[in-house]
């Protein structure tokens, strides 16, 4: 995360650090991304960059962070948009987010140009829809309605919570990771295959769109 002098800059100065930084980051892979060229665009010294962040994986960390607080708070109106329907939130989520990322294919290409960002993605939005009430986007679990779900205690509860995580985190995966090797008709399918086949078991009214 940033350093503390980085959250007490003025706003545009910010903005101007935050804006090269996504310029870099949309249109490089991580290793060919260059410090250089971002504080050339936000016009700091080189010298100002290392009292605002450790390093360049410092700053790729922030800009991914804010994407997710994005992604999170969507899921989250979604989820409230559903009633607190998981089965209806996630299909309509996912199903959306396959659209999106194919518009935005050559952005996805570079964000996600290592491993190690997907598995750090996934790993901070899990906290985040875990977090308690305090955090920016409060507790996701806790908005589920589970009176929709066939479950019988709360530790089932959290197996199909685990099982449609799973779900998620491998189209996801595909989608990011493997773009090259998955058509997208296909991961379509595969996803609503998986999903349909776990709705049908635990969700108490089938809900489609």
């Amino acid at each position: 995360m940033p350093k503390d002098t980085f959250f007490r800059l003025p706003d545009d100065k910010r903005n101007r650090i935050l804006k090269g930084a996504k310029k870099e980051f949309y249109n490089c892979t991580f290793s060919e991304a260059s410090i250089n060229r971002i504080i050339k665009d936000a016009e700091i010294p080189r010298g100002s960059f290392y009292q605002y962040f450790e390093d360049k994986k410092d700053l790729y960390l922030y800009v991914i962070e804010e994407n997710i607080k994005s992604v999170i708070s969507n899921f989250g109106n979604k989820l409230e948009q559903s009633g607190g329907d998981i089965f209806l939130c996630v299909d309509n989520f996912i199903s959306e987010l396959l659209d999106e990322t194919t518009k935005k294919a050559k952005e996805i290409k570079m964000i996600f140009s290592e491993s190690w960002v997907f598995e750090a993605v996934w790993t901070r939005s899990l906290e985040k829809c875990k977090g308690g009430q305090e955090d920016l986007h409060g507790d996701m679990i806790s908005r589920i309605d589970k009176t929709k779900l066939l479950v019988e205690s709360d530790e089932e509860f959290e197996y199909v919570m685990e099982i449609i995580g799973a779900i998620i985190k491998d189209t996801l995966d595909k989608m990011y990771l493997h773009r090259n090797l998955v058509n997208e008709d296909t991961l379509k399918k595969s996803f609503h295959g998986k999903f349909e086949s776990l709705r049908k078991h635990y969700c108490i009214v089938t809900n489609k769109q």
